[in-house]
């Protein structure tokens, strides 16, 4: 899902204040079913154009494309009677190279999103900072399962976050209040704990998506049932590229899934894309990187430093493929000497293009 992040869209979705509990000895805890699926078309469960992985003819497989829908749906066991155990974090982490970007649409201020919480009014948010929406099945007591709709609004991260994301419920049973979740973004920068545990590599930039769930709502009495959340519409969230698919061609892409319980160990799935090459179509993909050297100075004979400046072209329409994503960039230091005075390439601050302070004269992109 990014999360610009880019969910994918894909991304994982949040409990909002309802509980999540560990089932009994009956039926051991864990994820019954998850997929995550880019869609040209979605409606939602049990609807006309649903899309899951029984659709297969409304998948959206072109590689740097934008997905119009980014989906991510998962389903717990809840059956027999529930226990306390109730889960502390949920986490996705998106395949290499699919991105979410928050910047395809304006963000709603924190006090703007939280104006409407514990109360029957709709959400202050602007439509604008719309992304996407939220189904979330819970376990009232009977048992009866209860499916409730819900909006995503991009919001102002908080500090230190690439992306946030707010849900906003109204609870029907309790005068039409409305609940809120909140939808963290993240990059695996470097190696991770939880991505390790799940034996999926950290590291390498991958996107990945999480909610921390509070122990007094995860131990409640309506245990989450299944979630789905469905970044995008059927107008086009924003300029329709806050979501774009991976380049790492030809797949499979892989999205993971980790459930943390306050009791007991974490409990993972895995959900593989079945696109082919030819549906893929990374033939028509573009490679057009920008590279410009500047130096510090331009006074002849002075030591100076060189800023060696990368950056891709990003395209702002709809309809149209990005490039190729950077696999591999080679550095070559290099001395220029001139009479008795020389000056090597050093180390500049970054600047705000993609991929920047190169320490060296020259570089070599590799495809």
């Amino acid at each position: 899902m990014s999360f610009k992040v880019r969910i994918s869209l894909l991304a994982v979705v949040a409990c909002v204040a309802m509980a999540v509990t560990a089932p009994s000895a009956q039926a051991a805890f864990g994820v019954e079913s998850f997929f995550s699926l880019p869609c040209k078309e979605n409606a939602p469960e049990g609807k006309p154009k649903e899309c899951n992985p029984g659709t297969t003819g409304q998948f959206f497989t072109q590689a740097a494309g934008h997905p119009n829908f980014g989906i991510t749906d998962f389903a717990l066991n809840v059956e027999g009677e529930i226990a306390g155990n109730g889960v502390k974090s949920i986490r996705t982490d998106l395949p290499v190279g699919f991105a979410t970007n928050p910047q395809a649409l304006p963000e709603c201020a924190l006090s703007t999103f939280e104006a409407n919480l514990h109360k029957a009014e709709e959400s202050h948010c602007d439509g604008s900072t719309h992304a996407g929406t939220q189904e979330i099945t819970i376990v009232l007591p009977g048992p009866t399962l209860v499916t409730l709709p819900g909006n995503v609004y991009n919001l102002v991260p908080a500090k230190g976050l690439p992306l946030e994301f707010g849900i906003d419920v109204a609870l029907p049973f309790l005068g039409g209040i409305h609940v809120h979740s909140f939808l963290e973004g993240g990059v695996s920068w470097h190696k991770e704990k939880e991505a390790t545990e799940e034996g999926i590599e950290s590291g390498d930039y991958h996107e990945y998506f999480k909610i921390k769930i509070a122990k007094s709502f995860s131990e409640g009495e309506a245990p989450l049932a299944r979630s789905r959340l469905a970044f995008g519409d059927n107008e086009t969230v924003g300029n329709g590229t806050l979501l774009t698919n991976p380049t790492t061609c030809p797949g499979p892409q892989k999205t993971h899934l980790r459930i943390e319980p306050y009791v007991g160990k974490p409990v993972f799935a895995t959900y593989t894309s079945t696109a082919s090459s030819k549906e893929e179509n990374c033939g028509i993909l573009k490679f057009e990187p920008t590279f410009t050297l500047a130096p510090a100075t331009t006074q002849q004979d002075a030591a100076t430093g060189i800023t060696a400046d990368l950056a891709f072209p990003i395209n702002e329409k709809f309809t149209q493929t990005e490039n190729s994503d950077l696999r591999t960039s080679v550095r070559h230091s290099a001395v220029a000497r001139r009479a008795s005075t020389s000056s090597a390439c050093s180390r500049t601050s970054p600047s705000s293009s993609i991929f920047s302070a190169v320490s060296s004269c020259t570089a070599r992109i590799v495809r």
